[in-house]
């Protein structure tokens, strides 16, 4: 394993990026960061908290273990890549893979980290999105939620607005239609005006508060009808997140550590992103380290449903059951881009995984190579950590579907 970053990412470089995020606030954070790959975006991906504001999701008393029952048959399982057959654990080496981590019936049967220690926390980015809505999954299963109910029913100020055309399943599915798609790089745009209003520049502006925020989501219109077409945004798991923090009276992070990360046996505190006004940056914000990840991956396979039986659930066979049967094909068939693994389209997505294949697998991705796969049927989880240069630069996903349909999970 390669020296954690500490000898690989200067000094210098490191006040560097202090000042510049403490001028600028999390948002500031320059290509060097966030988009070059390398030792520098590493060292922020596993480091977050020495620069941006945070929370802490507690973990519990009780831990999850996880037996450990290494397979050569996994590490050594060719797949078909952009650069030839190569075994999973060449690929994991030379496809910017920070760490990865297969599970078998709740046991390790592959482990590798070439560039960081098990230890380090690592952003999840979009995967975090499945933790939004997973906590919007707990409250649908106590009663406090009906996804066909329009989401203006929970978050009252935004009755008599386009809001009140969109149910909270349509923000589960990304297809809200509202105008607000994803444009990181356009400071005119109304993805950038949102995150300027949730407050995640250092300067305070007349949108920085609360208020403000529900003011400027009131102006928001409909660009698509809700419930036709996907649309890729932050700005549907940051409404759901504003949904859980009205409905529970909690901070999101709070909430989070209560009804998932305590109950599923993490072994350590995870962190939320906050933005500099305060609230929980839960589209891309969450970090753990690996084996916490892949134990969230463990809620939702019968493994721990058997395993646990004796503590409360917190993923429910119906949750369950209704990410892989009750998304909307339709959503997929009208995107622009439809969502696929290893070339195999999938069947849909829904509460925010981005693809539930025909056989019952599903996968959330992360940008700059993050991701989580479970199949619930084979008792499978796969989760891996990445530091590409630029948002997509890893073939992993491919590959690991390509495991999963591997004839060695018995």
């Amino acid at each position: 394993m390669d020296t954690e970053n500490n000898s690989l990412f200067s000094l210098q470089q490191k006040r560097a990026t202090h000042l510049q995020l403490a001028a600028g606030g999390w948002a500031a954070a320059g290509p060097a960061q966030w988009n070059g790959g390398g030792d520098a975006q590493r060292y922020l991906f596993t480091h977050f908290s020495e620069f941006y504001p945070h929370s802490v999701i507690n973990r519990g008393d009780e831990l999850r273990e996880l037996p450990v029952a290494l397979r050569r048959n996994v590490a050594e399982f060719v797949a078909k890549t952009p650069v030839g057959e190569l075994a999973f654990a060449d690929c994991v080496e030379n496809f910017h893979v920070d760490a990865a981590i297969v599970l078998h019936k709740g046991r390790v049967v592959f482990e590798a980290y070439p560039r960081m220690y098990a230890h380090a926390k690592h952003f999840w980015l979009s995967v975090s999105k499945i933790a939004v809505s997973l906590a919007v999954g707990v409250l649908e299963e106590q009663g406090f939620v009906d996804p066909s109910h329009a989401v203006c029913v929970y978050l009252p100020a935004l009755k008599g607005t386009d809001w009140a055309r969109v149910r909270v399943i349509d923000l589960l599915d990304m297809c809200s239609g509202i105008d607000c798609p994803q444009a990181f790089d356009d400071p005119n745009s109304n993805h950038w005006r949102l995150l300027n209003a949730y407050g995640c520049f250092g300067s305070r502006t007349p949108c920085s508060t609360s208020e403000a925020l529900f003011d400027f989501l009131g102006t928001l219109r409909l660009h698509y009808l809700p419930g036709q077409t996907f649309e890729y945004s932050f700005i549907n798991p940051m409404i759901l997140t504003l949904l859980v923090e009205a409905l529970t009276q909690q901070p999101f992070a709070d909430f989070v550590s209560t009804a998932i990360w305590q109950p599923m046996g993490a072994a350590g505190d995870a962190l939320m992103l906050n933005a500099v006004q305060g609230g929980a940056v839960s589209p891309f914000g969450m970090s753990s380290t690996l084996r916490d990840l892949a134990r969230f991956g463990l809620l939702f396979t019968p493994t721990t449903q058997r395993d646990r039986s004796n503590r409360s659930v917190v993923v429910s066979e119906r949750h369950i059951k209704k990410i892989q049967t009750e998304g909307r094909p339709e959503l997929q068939q009208h995107a622009p881009s439809p969502n696929a693994l290893n070339d195999e389209p999938c069947a849909h997505n829904t509460y925010q995984w981005d693809c539930v294949m025909a056989d019952g697998d599903f996968y959330k991705a992360g940008a700059f190579g993050q991701g989580l796969y479970v199949s619930p049927a084979k008792a499978l989880v796969i989760a891996f950590f990445s530091t590409t240069p630029g948002p997509r630069g890893t073939p992993m996903a491919t590959i690991i579907r390509q495991l999963a349909q591997a004839d060695i999970w018995v």
